[in-house]
């Protein structure tokens, strides 16, 4: 593991320190995050990565309806990610009510022009929790 890489107590809110870009071959991600978060994890993973088409990174997240998964997969091709793979019930949680107790895996892969679509500090709430918290779901 890299040194420079941050630690899980790092917030994917903040932008990237600039020693970390960019750096890194391969991104994995497991993040518990909600609609905008997804966005800006894929935006964070692109500016880690090294430059040029064919670096690869691994998502997984919650299962989605249909319509969920095309806008999903629809700012993933606008950022220049190409969808390589999914693989449905990638873990299974116990307790993880949130998460529907499953999830997905996508691998992508960078194409020659990845381009990230946010770059700024993110406050808003972004972790599936977070989310559910805001929108009255969850009171723990």
């Amino acid at each position: 593991m890299n040194p420079a890489m941050p630690s899980p107590s790092n917030r994917i809110g903040k932008a990237l320190a600039p020693v970390m870009l960019p750096t890194y071959r391969l991104v994995w991600k497991i993040p518990d995050v909600e609609g905008q978060g997804l966005r800006l994890f894929a935006s964070r993973a692109i500016q880690a990565l090294c430059p040029g088409s064919g670096r690869q990174g691994f998502i997984s997240f919650a299962h989605r309806d249909p319509e969920e998964m095309l806008s999903v997969c629809g700012q993933f091709v606008q950022m220049g990610l190409s969808i390589t793979e999914i693989v449905p019930g990638f873990n299974r949680y116990e307790g993880a009510q949130l998460l529907a107790g499953t999830s997905q895996m996508l691998r992508v892969t960078t194409t020659s022009k990845p381009t990230p679509a946010w770059e700024r500090e993110c406050t808003a709430p972004i972790y599936t929790a977070q989310v559910a918290r805001a929108l009255g779901g969850v009171t723990s």
